[in-house]
């Protein structure tokens, strides 16, 4: 489509893409993982279509629930906002609303870290690959692995990685 002005003065035409009714609505980043207090990070909301065409939606257009109690959310002026942490070790969810459909959207947020273990080596035995043997951890059960280029371990069942694990060590 396009549109075109007149009326005795400058004169042009503006070519316009229309997209369809609101299929869904997508966060960018899906996810923000803060280091501290104050720190901040921007994110953006975009609607699409039944095609896939996507559009920005306009912060006026949506509701935003989340804990005001650990986040402070602010417009940022360019059609997207701005996520401040309020505390320094919080994790949790930002649920955006489109308010004339309904359509919604989820953003995990988190700040700061805690060291976590993500498996104990009792079942050591069932660990699997190139150079990787139970042996006796400080404390109890552990698991050695050859010094060697193509050494590695694979557990016995998947590990559980929590949404916003910033590195594993």
């Amino acid at each position: 489509r396009a549109a075109a002005g007149a009326g005795g003065g400058p004169e042009g035409v503006l070519r316009l893409e229309v997209l369809g009714p609101l299929a869904g609505l997508r966060a960018g980043p899906g996810r923000i993982g803060l280091e501290r207090r104050g720190e901040s990070a921007g994110f953006v909301l975009t609607g699409y279509d039944a095609q896939g065409a996507t559009a920005p939606v306009e912060p006026r257009d949506l509701t935003l629930d989340y804990d005001r109690s650990r986040w402070r959310v602010t417009e940022d002026g360019r059609g997207g906002f701005t996520v401040t942490a309020l505390v320094p070790q919080a994790s949790g969810r930002l649920t955006a609303t489109v308010r004339t459909t309904g359509a919604t959207a989820g953003l995990a947020l988190g700040v700061g870290s805690a060291a976590a273990p993500l498996a104990g080596f009792e079942d050591a035995a069932a660990w699997t690959g190139p150079g990787a043997a139970p042996a006796e951890g400080h404390p109890g059960p552990g698991l050695a692995l050859e010094a060697r280029a193509d050494a590695a371990a694979a557990p016995p069942r998947p590990l559980p990685v929590p949404e916003l694990t910033r590195a594993l060590s």
